[in-house]
C-alpha cells in the first residue's frame, strides 16, 4: 500500500516553497477556508513542484498516464507541537469509485520519528475501515476521526524522509503521525492524484486539474484554475470556489 524514499524536489525547490509558506501564513488572514487545503490553487511554486515531470512520472507508474490532481494539502507541525494525526484512511469520506487515489507525501523538511513522521499500517488499503469521530483537541484532523487499530498485528512502518524526498501511499492505507518533539517545524505536502476515469458518488462535487493525458471523467468533476501569482485575487476566488462545497463536512470530503 505504500512506496517510500523517492527522490522528488531539489533543496532550492524546498527553500522556495518554505519561503512561500511563511509569507502566505503571514499574509493571508480571514479567508473563508483554510489556506493549507488545496494550497496549490494559491501558491504557484507548490503547483509547479508537484506537477514536475519527475514526480508525475513516478505517479504515472502507479496510476497510468491520464492523471488528475485533486488537491495539495500543507501539513505543518510546529516545534514542540502536541497535536497528532490519528490513525485514519485519507479516502474514507471522499466518495470516489473506485478507490484509486494515490497521495504523494513530499517532505519539505526532514520527516523523522522525533518530529512526527507518518507511520503506515501495511496492507490496510485493501478495504475501507470504520472511523470513530472523536473531535479530540489533540487531533489535527477536522473531526478527530480515528480507526481502532487493535485488529492490526503488524508493527507500523515509519516513513522517514529527507527534505525533497517523497512517498506514495494508497488512499485507504491507514496511517498516523505523532507529536513533534523537536525545536523545528516539520513541513510536508500531501498531493492527491487519481486516474481520470474515476467517478464520484454521494459527496459534494470535487474539483481537479488535468495534469497529464486525457480527461475520461465525462463531466464528473469541476475544473480548478492553475495559479499564476501568489494568492492573488483570482487565486483566492478559485480557492474559495473549490472549497466552499466542503465547508459543511468540515472539509473531510476534500
Amino acid at each position: 500500500g505504500y512506496y517510500s524514499g523517492l527522490e522528488g524536489l531539489s533543496s532550492e525547490d524546498c527553500d522556495a516553497i518554505r519561503n512561500d509558506l511563511i509569507a502566505c501564513a503571514n499574509t493571508l488572514q480571514g479567508l473563508s477556508d483554510p489556506w493549507t487545503l488545496k494550497s496549490h490553487l494559491l501558491i504557484p511554486s507548490i503547483y509547479e513542484a508537484v506537477t514536475s515531470k519527475h514526480i508525475l512520472n513516478q505517479v504515472a507508474d502507479v496510476l497510468g498516464e491520464n492523471l488528475f490532481l485533486l488537491s495539495v494539502d500543507v501539513f505543518i507541525k510546529p516545534s514542540r507541537s502536541q497535536k497528532i494525526v490519528n490513525w485514519h484512511q485519507d479516502g474514507n469520506y471522499w466518495g470516489f469509485d473506485p478507490f484509486e487515489i494515490t497521495t504523494a507525501w513530499i517532505a519539505i523538511t526532514d520527516a523523522t520519528p522525533e518530529n512526527g513522521c507518518m507511520q503506515f499500517a501495511p496492507r490496510t488499503h485493501r478495504s475501507r475501515l470504520e472511523h470513530v469521530e472523536t473531535y479530540s483537541e489533540t487531533s489535527a484532523l477536522s473531526r478527530g476521526q480515528e480507526i481502532d487499530m487493535s485488529f492490526h498485528d503488524q508493527k507500523p512502518v515509519e516513513n522517514v524522509l529527507k527534505s525533497g524526498q517523497f512517498s506514495l501511499h494508497h488512499c485507504l492505507l491507514a496511517h498516523f503521525s505523532g507529536r513533534n518533539n523537536t525545536d523545528h517545524p516539520r513541513i510536508g505536502l500531501a498531493a492527491r492524484f487519481m486516474p481520470t476515469n474515476i467517478r464520484q458518488i454521494n459527496t459534494p462535487k470535487s474539483s481537479v486539474i488535468l495534469v497529464r493525458g486525457k480527461d475520461h471523467s465525462d463531466g464528473t468533476f469541476r475544473f480548478d484554475r492553475v495559479p499564476t501569482t501568489n494568492w492573488g485575487p483570482l487565486e483566492q476566488q478559485a480557492h474559495a470556489a473549490a472549497l466552499s462545497p466542503h465547508r459543511e463536512s468540515a472539509y473531510s470530503t476534500v
